[in-house]
């Protein structure tokens, strides 16, 4: 049945890394936990981070793809951007 060390990762590259150089490690536990079932299992955790919106030009065109009727609002009561 052996023991699992579960970690998680933000993103496969980080994943990818560890995978890469992890061998010493589990070889350091095995050997001083004297556990040698040890396994580590790795997922991958990605959250979706969305664009940040900085100018009012991208903002503007940000909520007009949310709402087309923005620009009858804007040309209505004569906006600017």
């Amino acid at each position: 049945m052996g023991t699992n060390i579960l970690l998680e990762f933000p993103n496969q590259g980080s994943k990818e890394d560890f995978e890469n150089t992890n061998s010493e490690l589990v070889s350091y536990l095995k050997t001083n936990l004297r556990n040698y079932d040890l396994k580590i299992k790795i997922t991958v955790i990605e959250t979706y981070k969305p664009k940040v919106i900085y100018t009012n030009e991208e903002k503007y065109k940000h909520f007009k793809e949310l709402n087309p009727n923005i620009e009858l609002f804007r040309q209505t009561f004569e906006l600017d951007l």
